[in-house]
């Protein structure tokens, strides 16, 4: 049985030997080749790209809406993103509730839509212009399309809108804002309904 000193040495000699060739000279250290580390660096930039493409598509898959109801009538206000994705689809559905003939008055147009930022109105646009009465015996519904882009830019140019900071790399809602969409029914009486979303990437 070796002592333990004899066992120690012979694990010093191997080591010396593992760093020396056959001819005494020291062993070169492998050299690892930079094509190993691009193909990784691409994974991982696609990786982020698939990431990012994907985020974005889903910020702009968006409906939302809301019911509300008069003695007369049924009403539903609703935004949506068009297939698109380069318009929001404002939409107001009225349904009568009985099946006879039924009026409604309206002053200027049906309803004015106005979207707020940051307690400013950064954009007004007429849904139903210039129709002051309506006669419905069934279901009628009423679009405006809202461009993406214009509504960015005047979220960016009219609602002192402040870049957050991102809290890491994969932080997308820093690019995009809470906005509300505030129809106003243009009856005597006047009735508003509001929605709140979250905008696309203003940049």
């Amino acid at each position: 049985m070796s002592s333990p000193g004899y066992r120690t040495s012979e694990r010093f000699r191997e080591k010396v030997a593992a760093r020396f060739d056959g001819s005494g000279n020291p062993r070169k250290p492998k050299r690892v080749r930079p094509g190993h580390y691009i193909f990784i660096i691409n994974i991982i930039v696609i990786a982020v790209l698939v990431f990012f493409v994907y985020h974005q598509k889903s910020d702009y898959e968006l409906y939302k809406t809301i019911p509300f109801k008069t003695e007369q009538c049924n009403f539903r206000f609703s935004i949506a993103t068009e297939s698109n994705l380069e318009n929001y689809a404002v939409t107001l559905t009225i349904e009568p509730k009985t099946e006879q003939l039924t009026n409604l008055l309206f002053n200027r147009n049906i309803a004015e839509i106005d979207f707020i930022y940051n307690n400013k109105n950064v954009l007004s646009i007429p849904l139903g212009r210039n129709i002051t009465e309506l006669e419905l015996q069934d279901v009628q519904t009423f679009v405006v399309p809202v461009n993406m882009k214009k509504l960015n830019n005047h979220i960016l140019e009219r609602g002192d809108y402040k870049p957050k900071k991102r809290k890491h790399l994969f932080d997308f809602e820093g690019t995009s804002v809470m906005v509300k969409a505030r129809l106003t029914l243009n009856t005597p009486e006047e009735i508003t309904q509001t929605i709140e979303f979250r905008t696309g990437n203003l940049k």
